[in-house]
């Protein structure tokens, strides 16, 4: 099977990362490769983070911006419910 022309779904959970987030997201919205989606939980954050996930204006990006924390791993098992491809490659936040 060829990867080159497959879907990706890359899952990010947030908490508290603006030190590193812009530049994060900004990494995976750079690859070379462009057929993905990117998905972005929030885990109830209460610095910048939602501020700058909402800066960026890509038809690939869907952010989720949970009500009430939950953890990594929980949001990382929401996210999951999420994606839309069945391949899926995880991007920390920071």
């Amino acid at each position: 099977m060829e990867f080159k022309n497959k879907k990706v779904s890359v899952l990010m959970t947030v908490f508290n990362a603006e030190e590193y987030l812009e530049e994060s997201i900004q990494s995976v919205l750079s690859q070379t490769h462009k057929d993905f989606e990117l998905i972005i939980v929030d885990d109830f954050s209460n610095d910048s983070s939602k501020r700058i996930i909402k800066n960026f204006v890509d038809e690939r990006i869907k952010f989720f911006s949970l009500s009430k924390k939950i953890g990594r791993t929980k949001a990382l098992n929401f996210g999951l419910e999420k994606c839309n491809s069945k391949f899926i490659a995880i991007q920390d936040a920071d």
